[in-house]
């Protein structure tokens, strides 16, 4: 292997994008694997080839598994005005101001689906009682997510 380079780690995204219905917000999952890498010399040439596969190494420890989910959530429109941000020299003011993303409801588009979101994953944000009686706490969580409009996204 050339003493200029070397390959540390490898990690393969697979990555999905669900729009809402409404086509305001995106759903990103990206499924992520860390794998191993195996150097394999060739014999005769001066030539590496490097094998990878999932499997047991001295990974961090949010690659213990190999594989995990990552979501996220974003906007077309705040993707639209951002990417404005590439185009800029130094020295140089964007053109959209933050009165641009209120108008165009930009954090309605995050925050709501994300809050749904949470609310289905695991009983997240249903089940944490913060300090308080878990039964009082339990009994006002259940009524009061029966009682809101539900409003689907994905």
């Amino acid at each position: 292997m050339s003493e200029r380079f070397q390959l540390v780690g490898v990690r393969v995204h697979h990555i999905c994008r669900y729009k809402s219905h409404t086509a305001k917000s995106i759903l990103n999952i990206s499924e992520m694997h860390a794998l191993d890498i195996q150097m394999i010399s060739v014999p005769g040439k001066t030539l590496s080839v490097f094998k990878l596969s999932p499997g047991p190494s001295d990974r961090k420890p949010c690659e213990k598994l190999g594989k995990w989910y990552e979501v996220s959530i974003s906007c077309d429109k705040l993707n639209d005005v951002l990417k404005q941000n590439e185009e800029l020299e130094l020295g140089e003011e964007t053109r959209w101001e933050a009165k641009d993303l209120l108008d165009a409801d930009v954090a309605r588009s995050l925050y709501l689906p994300a809050c749904e979101m949470l609310k289905k994953i695991d009983g997240i944000g249903q089940h944490n009682h913060n300090g308080l009686d878990i039964r009082s706490a339990m009994s006002s969580t259940v009524s009061q997510v029966s009682q809101a409009t539900k409003e689907q996204f994905w």
